[in-house]
């Protein structure tokens, strides 16, 4: 028989900015809490009465302390919460209370140093870029190299101890909501005990992404994760481990050779012969990402075709992304200016108020 798990207070943390069109749709499933629960929104300065619906379903609202920056929204929300378990819930993402009482269950038992869940396949999504940007994060996820050293926050429980040891989250990150994730969980690795994604606690993501949406929100996580990488390892390391990325090592020479093309195929328009390798520098992005669209195929996932020309456009955002945190980096390097790295720090020590 396995023994009986010991009492332990849960806080639910969703950091919402604008996020009125998702909200009663992930916090429904989760109601009634269990004893000894609770559930805060931490509004990041929303305009779309957010804060007037959350109010209606019965959630305690708190202000987030630095308006625009979800690791302090996130940092808030662990402050004024009283929590063991401290569990990060994103307004976009959807998930039942059993799952989450028994993911609460797995971090009591388990010497996890965080868990988070994995996207499902996505079939309710309405866009072709959604399909692609949601089965693209669970492929990357599950294919991803183990021991993880990285995190997706959109659901993720640890223990309030983890998250203080660690420093809390990224704060000041100028690279807005991009790289965060990936500078946490850098730091709760560091700590010795395992970063977990669990197959089987699958959660559905709300986020209507469009094809304009797609390339915002890759082209910052790019330069985002750049800029933590470079803080903490430096150029040679991340010129010789691009694997260092979630994205894993294929997507990342996928996009070098995808983004090669592009010059390739305007210096096509004067010397025509350009064309044969600003062609295969593009079958080159594709093939080195086979597995992904071949798995989007086998498992019948609707529109799978137009994942190729999305992965395409995935790619050239990655890339300018990258492109644009180098340029800044020269930038600095020539006039003297600095920017921020996102270090973690949100958080006081243990111990401490």
């Amino acid at each position: 028989m396995t023994p009986a798990l010991p009492a332990v207070s849960v806080s639910i943390v969703i950091p919402a900015l604008n996020g009125a069109a998702t909200l009663e749709r992930v916090v429904a499933p989760l109601l009634p809490l269990p004893d000894g629960w609770e559930l805060l929104l931490v509004d990041d300065g929303s305009t779309d009465g957010t804060v007037e619906l959350a109010g209606k379903l019965g959630l305690e609202v708190i202000p987030s302390d630095g308006r625009g920056d979800d690791g302090a929204a996130r940092n808030t929300g662990a402050r004024r919460s009283r929590g063991d378990v401290l569990v990060f819930l994103d307004v976009d993402v959807a998930t039942s209370r059993a799952a989450l009482e028994r993911a609460v269950a797995c971090v009591q038992r388990e010497q996890v140093g965080c868990l988070f869940a994995v996207y499902d396949r996505g079939d309710h999504l309405g866009s072709h870029a959604a399909r692609y940007k949601n089965f693209w994060i669970r492929h990357s996820t599950l294919r991803a190299r183990r021991p993880l050293r990285w995190l997706n926050s959109s659901l993720m429980l640890l223990r309030r101890r983890t998250l203080e040891q660690a420093g809390g989250f990224a704060e000041g990150f100028s690279c807005a909501r991009g790289g965060g994730d990936l500078d946490l969980g850098e730091r709760v690795a560091a700590l010795g005990a395992p970063v977990v994604a669990d197959e089987s606690f699958q959660v559905a993501h709300l986020k209507p992404f469009s094809v304009a949406g797609l390339w915002r929100n890759d082209s910052r996580r790019a330069a985002g994760w750049l800029r933590s990488a470079l803080g903490r390892r430096g150029l040679g390391a991340v010129v010789r481990r691009p694997s260092l990325a979630n994205v894993g090592v294929r997507f990342s020479y996928g996009v070098l050779a995808t983004a090669a093309a592009v010059p390739l195929a305007l210096g096509a328009l004067w010397l025509h012969p350009l064309a044969w390798p600003a062609a295969g520098a593009l079958l080159l992005g594709t093939a080195l990402n086979a597995d992904f669209l071949l798995a989007a195929a086998r498992g019948r996932i609707r529109s799978w075709p137009a994942f190729v020309v999305l992965l395409w456009l995935d790619q050239l955002a990655c890339a300018a992304g990258l492109g644009r945190e180098l340029a800044r980096l020269l930038y600095a390097h020539f006039f003297g200016h600095t920017f921020g790295t996102g270090g973690g720090g949100g958080l006081p020590p243990v111990g401490t108020q």
